[in-house]
């Protein structure tokens, strides 16, 4: 193997490692009260959030980092509890560009009511100065139920 195919290799492989430490950052900070700020600059500056609404049942798309901060100050007051559990990553580099699936299971509670819900994440990445960001994030919920409290 030549040393430019290795290093090629490497570099593939660190790659995937920062993205999925980014999206690891990004359930990080919205288990921690949805940060918006911490989210926010997950993003590109033009970056989009785009998912289903749990709550109300609508598809939301938010453009750039203020509107994606805005809606997740938003969220902080509605959703008293979340852990997103993100499994199953298949993440493709195409240079300075990328995409990614996981599988989420998401607990969480809102109006003092436990739910758990599972989606699907089909994000798409790009690499500037180096440091990878989301330039698109999508979720997808397929259900959600109600979990007892006991």
């Amino acid at each position: 193997m030549a040393v430019s195919e290795l290093a090629s290799r490497i570099q593939q492989l660190e790659d995937i490692e920062n993205i999925k430490r980014l999206k690891v950052l990004y359930c990080t900070y919205c288990d921690d009260d949805y940060n918006p700020d911490g989210i926010a600059n997950l993003f590109t500056a033009d970056g989009i959030w785009e998912g289903d609404v749990l709550r109300t049942g609508s598809r939301s798309i938010y453009k750039g980092r203020e509107a994606i901060r805005t809606f997740f100050s938003a969220e902080q007051n509605i959703v008293s509890f979340a852990v997103h559990n993100v499994s199953n990553p298949l993440v493709t580099v195409k240079g300075i560009n990328a995409h990614a699936v996981w599988n989420l299971y998401q607990p969480y509670s809102v109006d003092g009511k436990m739910l758990a819900a599972y989606g699907m994440y089909r994000d798409d990445y790009i690499k500037v100065d180096g440091t990878w960001f989301y330039k698109h994030l999508r979720i997808n919920f397929n259900y959600q139920i109600s979990l007892p409290l006991s």
